[in-house]
């Protein structure tokens, strides 16, 4: 904590911090941290004017692991509405999927329109790779989600260099591509 001297003022109800926690490679967590700051800081001359403290925190490798409390625990205790996942999953489509992929038009990658549901290695006009065509998979969100944490690890000898590690960022990805399937609630803009 930044300045040292308001440190005795700083009070933390509720933290990640107070057992091990494990965050795994690849995997993102918001950590709460509840704490307050004691009104009796403004009648110390020493630190009474400061404006900012910073607080920050070092991981280390664990020493026990297998004891440790997953930190994907809070983000699916926080994870957003379907209406607010799909549109951060618009976002993060044209940023990691955009390049390769179009939702209407087969790009160096598939298109993806309709994908949920859909057969792998079955999107018309595409050249997929012989295993992808062969695999006896259906698109459904559980398997998307597989697809993106680990193509080659999920159907072997699939061509796609690409994974998305961060399982939000899978979440709402397949959330956006739900919300475009038919009978469903669309959003608004397409990708570029």
């Amino acid at each position: 904590m930044q300045p040292d001297a308001v440190g005795r003022y700083f009070d933390k109800i509720q933290c990640f911090c107070f057992e091990e926690e494990k965050l795994g490679p690849g995997q993102t967590a918001e950590m709460p941290v509840l704490f307050y700051v004691d009104p009796a800081i403004l009648s110390d001359p020493d630190v009474g004017k400061i404006s900012t403290i910073t607080l920050s925190y070092t991981f280390f490798r664990s020493v026990r692991p297998e004891g440790a409390s997953d930190l994907g625990r809070f983000e699916q205790a926080a994870a957003p509405s379907d209406h607010a996942s799909a549109e951060r999953g618009r976002e993060v489509f044209a940023v990691r999927c955009g390049v390769c992929h179009d939702l209407e038009h087969n790009k160096s990658g598939p298109m993806l329109g309709n994908v949920i549901g859909r057969k792998a290695g079955k999107a018309p006009g595409y050249a997929y790779s012989i295993p992808l065509a062969a695999a006896d998979v259906t698109w459904s969100p559980d398997n998307l989600d597989k697809w993106l944490q680990g193509p080659k690890g999920f159907i072997a000898g699939a061509r796609m260099p690409v994974s998305v590690p961060d399982s939000r960022d899978r979440r709402d990805v397949i959330a956006y591509l739900e919300s475009l399937q038919p009978g469903r609630p669309t959003t608004e803009a397409a990708v570029p």
